[in-house]
């Protein structure tokens, strides 16, 4: 919990319920009967050895995969999330481990790609890249929008993955180890 004043107010829903959710591959549990309960303005750390299925866990809220049991509740409202995109439009935003960019497309392009189509149409390259620098300022992140990605430092690619999910207004921020293969002052800032 990372505010004093972060208790759910009388009435409220939580922003994510878990009600006794499972997933099997074959034979084998990933997750069996999890139930918990995250707020707003609060922050859970799911920790287990390898293998144990936190990941599977955090897919199963961003659309990769669907429970075999149970339900996920936002907001008070069952949903199944059949795709990433649905998790995307339901506020909740997944930054993995390992960066999913075009090495080829600029900074800015990852950032906007995939977006709602036509995103760029809509708002124009100058509205985007206003936004971008925004963002970057207000969480501290010196990428150059105008750099391709692969030719970035591995910290920053990981900067890019946060990037795009804020600037899809993400209400929820789910991180899958994003600083597992970072240095020490990568991981503070």
């Amino acid at each position: 919990l990372w505010m004093e004043d972060a208790k759910p107010l009388v009435g409220e829903h939580p922003e994510i319920q878990f009600s006794s959710v499972s997933k099997r591959f074959g034979s084998l549990w990933a997750n069996r009967e999890i139930s918990f309960d995250v707020h707003r303005r609060e922050i859970h750390a799911i920790v287990g050895e390898n293998g144990a299925g936190k990941s599977t866990l955090m897919k199963l809220l961003c659309g990769h995969f669907e429970p075999d049991g149970g339900s996920v509740a936002l907001r008070g409202r069952e949903v199944r999330l059949h795709s990433p995109r649905q998790a995307g439009e339901a506020g909740l935003g997944l930054v993995s481990q390992h960066p999913h960019l075009f090495p080829q497309l600029t900074t800015l392009e990852n950032v906007i790609a995939g977006h709602a189509p036509g995103v760029l149409r809509l708002l124009g390259p100058t509205a985007a890249r206003v936004r971008g620098e925004a963002l970057c300022s207000h969480f501290g992140f010196e990428l150059p929008l105008d750099q391709r990605a692969g030719e970035l430092a591995f910290a920053h690619r990981q900067q890019i993955e946060i990037l795009r999910v804020l600037y899809r207004d993400a209400s929820v921020l789910v991180l899958d180890e994003p600083t597992s293969l970072l240095a020490p002052p990568e991981i503070e800032r």
